[in-house]
């Protein structure tokens, strides 16, 4: 079985970046590089297994790329205040609620998970989207634009999977 997964790296500063990490996640066997964006400074892969990510974060340290848990670094142009959205995950009937404090601070807001649904539901509050799967962050990233700021968090599930919880924050306004 192959799992996709979205990494994040802070040592990540242009494109020749994204090239080493590509080049070093090729060489690596079982790990294929799927996409990276050095502004956001995530990269995203395939693995034929989990256990490959070890070995592959020990070849990506030694080529001087730290990989830290899925939290963004500040994307470029954007003001590099830390957002914690702090995900509280509590079990329900159909899968699990995640409760978290929206970015403008205003409220907490749910994002509802449903394990029946293959695709789950975008959850927004002001000009800011919420959405937990396994690709959160790439899937938001694809559907809003270069306007929002991405940040995401691991959370594990009441069933013990762990889940991408991504919030998009509006960063400029589209023409």
């Amino acid at each position: 079985m192959t799992v996709e997964i979205t990494l994040f790296s802070p040592d990540i500063t242009c494109d020749s970046c994204i090239e080493t990490i590509k080049a070093t996640t090729d060489a690596t066997e079982g790990a294929r590089f799927l996409a990276g964006d050095a502004d956001r400074r995530s990269f995203s892969l395939s693995l034929e297994q989990g256990v490959i990510l070890d070995e592959l974060q020990i070849r990506l340290s030694e080529a001087g790329y730290s990989v830290g848990s899925a939290a963004l670094a500040p994307a470029a142009g954007s003001s590099g205040a830390k957002y914690d959205p702090k995900p509280v995950v509590v079990s329900t009937d159909h899968g699990a609620k995640i409760s978290y404090t929206c970015p403008c601070g205003s409220s907490t807001e749910t994002v509802d998970f449903d394990r029946s649904l293959k695709r789950q539901a975008v959850h927004s509050c002001c000009d800011h989207h919420a959405l937990a799967e396994v690709t959160a962050a790439w899937r938001l990233l694809d559907e809003l634009g270069s306007s929002y700021q991405i940040e995401s968090a691991e959370v594990e599930m009441p069933w013990g999977q762990s889940i991408e919880f991504a919030i998009a924050r509006l960063i400029t306004r589209p023409l």
